[in-house]
């Protein structure tokens, strides 16, 4: 008859328990955890009292561990998809409303992606930008500078800015200001950034500047001129010549009021009978002394004397000519 004590004992429960799987789960996370499940037990003792054995409260309590363990991991998740849910709209807040175009051209100048801001510069709605050319969008005189631009950067890896002008789809030019970067080292799909600033204001305030200094510096000019002494006439010229300089005029005209000396003698005006231009006031005429522009003659028939009151309607019919025009 055997001895029982030689027959191998039973499993111990206690070591069946702690022979479940580790969790991965970080230190706190088991803390917080093992806190949650010693006041779950405060609550309710009873549910302790009726355990039967040290071991299976120990299994017991490993798994209400687990599951809150895995209920706090939920919790995380939940919280951590809410903090992703706000920074995606903050990226929408941040990328397509913001004050800048951003443009992402792929291998042969073609669009991938756009923001809100380059859609509406452009006048084409962003669904409609992707796989169209950049150039398309480039003023023909300009289109060199940003092909030399865009080259540089292929060279050099290196962001590279330029200042050009841009065409909308309704045609309207606009100054743009463009920083070009590379935005992925793939080979297989090189692609760069574009980054639009809308500069026309500063353009025009520009311009303005430099007319404004221009036309100072030349007024500053023709005052030293005139301080030299010379005759009336070649004075008068000097203004004239500067009118047109500064103010792109077409022409620039000075009569003087001087009594008729040519109505006797083959004035045109002295012989018209009636009309706008006809010659009432032989004691008062206009003298043509100087002329710059298109027109610097002054020897001619029809304009070195003009009958007084008759050079405002001329006026006003070369302003209507310049009106059509333009």
């Amino acid at each position: 008859m055997s001895n029982l004590t030689d027959q191998p004992s039973p499993p111990d429960p206690a070591a069946a328990a702690t022979a479940l799987p580790a969790t991965n789960f970080e230190p706190p996370l088991r803390q917080r955890a093992e806190a949650a499940i010693r006041e779950q037990a405060a609550r309710s003792p009873e549910d302790h009292a009726a355990l039967s054995s040290k071991a299976t409260q120990r299994t017991l309590h490993d798994l209400r561990v687990h599951q809150i363990e895995l209920e706090m991991q939920n919790e995380e998740l939940r919280r951590a998809k809410a903090e992703l849910d706000a920074a995606r709209t903050r990226y929408f807040d941040l990328y397509d409303l913001a004050p800048v175009g951003y443009l992402v051209v792929g291998e042969g100048g073609l669009i991938l992606e756009s923001n809100l801001t380059a859609a509406t510069l452009l006048g084409v709605p962003r669904s409609a930008l992707p796989q169209r050319p950049i150039s398309r969008f480039i003023l023909n005189e300009d289109v060199g500078i940003y092909y030399r631009f865009h080259q540089k950067l292929l060279t050099t890896s290196k962001p590279q800015t330029c200042e050009l002008r841009l065409v909308s789809s309704d045609g309207k030019v606009f100054w743009a200001h463009l920083e070009i970067a590379v935005e992925t080292e793939s080979a297989d799909t090189p692609s760069h950034r574009i980054t639009i600033t809308d500069i026309t204001e500063r353009k025009r305030a520009e311009e303005a500047a430099v007319k404004t200094q221009r036309w100072l510096h030349g007024i500053s000019q023709l005052q030293q001129s005139l301080l030299v002494a010379a005759p009336l006439a070649e004075r008068l010229r000097m203004v004239t010549d500067a009118v047109v300089r500064l103010f792109d005029a077409d022409f620039c005209r000075v009569w003087l009021i001087r009594p008729g000396d040519l109505c006797a003698r083959g004035c045109v005006h002295a012989e018209v009978p009636d009309g706008p231009h006809v010659c009432r006031q032989r004691d008062r005429c206009l003298h043509l002394l100087t002329s710059s522009g298109r027109y610097t003659h002054t020897d001619g028939q029809r304009h070195r004397r003009v009958p007084f009151g008759g050079l405002q309607d001329r006026a006003r019919r070369l302003g209507r000519r310049a009106q059509v025009r333009h």
